[in-house]
């Protein structure tokens, strides 16, 4: 059986839907909580792939809501060469800069899976200098990212794209929350 083209769209949707179903509202709220307590700090964001697109996204809603936000990723650049000159695992910490990652900063760390290595690493990193780690994050059954983070939300799915679809609509929530 061919599947028709909105058959696809259909079944998009109702993956979203169910992920949607399953949030974890306290999580949320305590993202929302520790963004609000540390609106002076750097915020820093950071994915790989499709969940670069939404830490950039993210750092977007948060500069517009009167952060000062950066995501590591944007400059593909840096990424690439700190990814050549030392090891990929090591790529987002070091991109976001050894010296630029401090105290009292924030990291907010997107990946479905919760098992990226630079990200993992990021955080291990962002633990060292005392940052706030928050997560928005999948897979809740392997997610490794979320017990390095002081609030992570985890969608309750494996499926890629209705984790990326969740967390872009969470990112906008974030935006109506924190606005200024």
């Amino acid at each position: 059986m061919t599947l028709r083209p909105i058959d696809s769209l259909l079944s998009q949707r109702d993956a979203v839907e169910e992920a949607m179903r399953h949030l974890d509202l306290e999580a949320f709220s305590e993202i929302v909580r520790m963004l609000r307590e540390q609106r002076g700090a750097t915020v820093w964001t950071a994915g790989n792939g499709g969940s670069a697109a939404n830490a950039s996204h993210l750092a977007a809603h948060l500069r517009e809501c009167g952060f000062t936000a950066i995501c590591v990723p944007e400059s593909v650049a840096l990424l690439t060469a700190t990814s050549n000159d030392y090891r990929y695992e090591d790529s987002m910490w070091r991109a976001g800069g050894l010296s630029m990652l401090k105290n009292g900063d924030v990291v907010i760390a997107l990946s479905c899976s919760g098992r990226s290595p630079n990200i993992l690493a990021l955080l291990k990193e962002a633990r060292r200098v005392g940052m706030v780690r928050l997560g928005l994050f999948g897979f809740p059954e392997t997610c490794l990212a979320k017990h390095d983070c002081h609030a992570a939300l985890v969608v309750q799915s494996e499926d890629y794209g209705a984790i990326e679809d969740t967390h872009s609509m969470v990112i906008h929530a974030l935006a109506k929350e924190l606005k200024v």
